[in-house]
């Protein structure tokens, strides 16, 4: 009775772990069908002149398409993003950041957010690939202002890429509160761009067949979400090979210092010198190695993060820290990380100070 009764299990897993194959099978084949269709219609809005004439569409699913002026809020919005995102983008290549400083002299925390591993792809920020996709849905939308004949062809793409930055300007909300958990006044601008761009290609009648217009909105904000969640995947990795010593602890510094760099934490020590940092800062970190275990017990270490283990951030404030890591010597911060050899330039003077606002 037992075995027959082990059997009558077995059968029903094996049944059930068959099904659950089945429909694993048939969701992969429904996804692939999905991002086809997707490259299909993308590229037959994109290539106008190789479609065949549809059928006459129905009045419920046809709309006559906008004037070209009426594309002008969609440039502007646009070309708006492209400014915002453009500003941060400089403002972060140049290590001023002042936007950041800015934004939190308000209230806000943009220099945690702005300068947190998500603000990077493989040391390019984000804001730049930001930037570069607003100019490009401005240009599409005021191509009709230039020329009437750039009107259907740019229609496919601004729908789509319109819906793309929406939609992953929606993704950053939900990272931004649901793993960062930092408030960024910046971070609101850019998606209430977006979306105000999202929303007002979807009402602007862009395309005569309603239905090809859904679909390409589809496969833009598909696509988003599919380049967010590979954003998320690469800098979780990278984040899971950083390891913090503790609950708002840095990670164990493991290189051992050079006479260059004991040498030069000693003048650091003598004249003052300060680190500022914050504990989940990978750029700190990597600071820290570059000095080394021995070094690094001279050098003044301040935690700027509030939730860090031993937090000073009322010091960093005061002191008009931005942005991690940042040195101060004399009395002048240098912002970014640093090598041995810049920070000998730093302690002879050779090096530009950050403008103090």
């Amino acid at each position: 009775m037992l075995v027959m009764q082990s059997h009558i299990e077995l059968c029903c897993f094996a049944r059930a772990l068959h099904c659950i194959t089945e429909i694993a099978k048939q969701i992969l084949v429904g996804m692939r069908l999905f991002f086809i269709a997707c490259a299909v219609v993308t590229a037959s809005a994109l290539r106008p002149s190789l479609r065949t004439p549809p059928p006459r569409a129905s009045v419920s699913e046809s709309t006559q398409p906008a004037p070209a002026a009426g594309r002008l809020p969609l440039a502007l919005l646009a070309a708006a993003g492209a400014v915002e995102t453009g500003a941060i983008t400089a403002d972060k290549l140049s290590g001023a950041n002042a936007l950041a400083g800015l934004c939190s002299a308000a209230g806000g925390g943009c220099a945690d957010v702005l300068n947190s591993p998500w603000a990077d792809v493989a040391g390019v920020p984000l804001a730049l690939f930001g930037a570069i996709a607003y100019s490009a849905v401005a240009l599409l939308a005021a191509a009709p202002l230039v020329s009437a004949e750039l009107e259907e062809p740019s229609a496919g793409p601004l729908i789509f890429g319109s819906a793309a930055l929406a939609s992953f300007s929606g993704c950053l909300m939900l990272l931004l509160a649901v793993v960062i958990q930092q408030p960024c006044a910046l971070c609101f601008a850019s998606a209430g761009i977006s979306a105000a761009l999202g929303v007002a290609a979807w009402r602007t009648p862009l395309l005569a067949d309603r239905t090809e217009s859904t679909v390409l909105a589809a496969c833009g904000a598909a696509v988003s979400v599919v380049a967010a969640a590979v954003l998320y995947g690469v800098v979780d990795t990278q984040e899971a090979a950083f390891e913090p010593a503790g609950p708002g602890q840095p990670p164990i510094i493991r290189s051992h210092s050079s006479r260059k760099a004991l040498d030069l934490a000693s003048e650091l020590q003598a004249r003052g010198g300060r680190f500022y940092g914050a504990w989940w800062c990978s750029h700190c970190a990597n600071q820290k190695e570059t000095l080394g275990i021995e070094a690094m017990k001279s050098v003044p270490y301040l935690e700027c993060d509030e939730n860090g283990k031993n937090s000073r951030r009322s010091e960093c404030v005061a002191a008009g820290v931005k942005g991690y890591p940042t040195w101060q010597v004399d009395g002048k911060l240098f912002p970014g990380e640093k090598d041995l050899g810049e920070i000998e330039e730093m302690l002879a003077g050779k090096l530009a100070a950050q403008v103090m606002d």
